[in-house]
């Protein structure tokens, strides 16, 4: 990175062939492919993870590689050049799952070097418009799963919940439960994506897991699991019952992971010979 380098530069002039960055699909990779945009006088067309690219005749496709130090030095000056909101807008649009998030936020981000903390004035811009809203639904949908997460104490001590969000806020939630049980070892499970925040009480790591992976449940999880039905009951009186005020409050889509919303299947009494034969065990 060039000594004195200045973010809010004007980029390269016209004339140059179009050109589509390609990138790992990481935050700091996404912030590469801006700082090639200053430092090497690249103005992308197209920017798209390395995953989904489709090549094209009349473009001309550079893979950008992830810089960790670079990005860094980027995402800070958009936090001192720009705004902490501008830097907070563009963290959790990334996390959004609209694939027009990268032109989003390149465009955002470039209008922003240019007229600093107003960028979020100019709600006319597309761009911004766009990031605005993306940033927004993954702030409410992390708000929302914070109150969702149900935890399960499975058979090893560790808590587990499972989650399917539209977006990605994983990496929301990580840091919120943390700070939350900070002394308790806990798994959450993203299901939609294949991933999980894996907490050991110091530290957590968000990793890729099985798609089928099976947890084993202890057995005094069910007393846990009918306190959150009778907590849920006992707010949801049946005489003041809105469902359809309900599903707005809690998306059919998150049900399947709340307690409360499970059905309660209750054990038949075990025979005489079952009994006979888990006792001459």
């Amino acid at each position: 990175m060039p000594d004195g380098g200045d973010l809010s530069a004007p980029s390269c002039g016209p004339g140059r062939p179009d050109i589509c960055g390609i990138f790992d699909g990481s935050l700091e990779g996404f912030l590469s492919v801006i700082h090639e945009h200053y430092y090497r006088k690249m103005d992308f067309l197209y920017i798209c993870e390395e995953a989904e690219y489709q090549q094209a005749l009349d473009a001309e496709y550079v893979f950008v590689s992830t810089d960790y130090p670079k990005s860094r030095k980027v995402f800070e000056a958009v936090r001192n050049k720009i705004s902490p909101r501008a830097e907070s807008n563009v963290y959790h649009c990334y996390l959004s799952a609209d694939k027009r998030k990268y032109m989003a936020m390149y465009d955002y981000l470039l209008l922003g070097f240019r007229v600093g903390a107003d960028v979020d004035k100019h709600l006319q811009n597309d761009s911004v418009l766009l990031v605005h809203k993306l940033a927004g639904h993954v702030g409410k949908e992390a708000h929302l799963l914070k109150g969702f997460c149900r935890f399960r104490e499975t058979a090893q001590g560790v808590y587990y919940a499972s989650i399917s969000p539209e977006n990605n806020p994983l990496p929301i939630l990580a840091e919120h439960f943390r700070e939350r049980l900070m002394n308790q070892a806990w798994i959450i499970h993203d299901q939609s994506h294949g991933m999980a925040a894996v907490y050991d009480g110091k530290d957590y790591i968000i990793s890729e897991v099985p798609v089928n992976i099976d947890i084993e449940q202890a057995d005094r999880d069910e007393n846990y699991q009918e306190l959150w039905r009778a907590f849920f009951n006992t707010i949801a009186i049946s005489e003041r019952k809105n469902s359809k005020l309900q599903q707005r409050h809690i998306p059919l889509r998150y049900r399947k992971h709340m307690t409360e919303f499970i059905p309660v299947i209750k054990r038949q009494p075990k025979t005489a010979i079952e009994n006979k034969t888990n006792g001459s065990e």
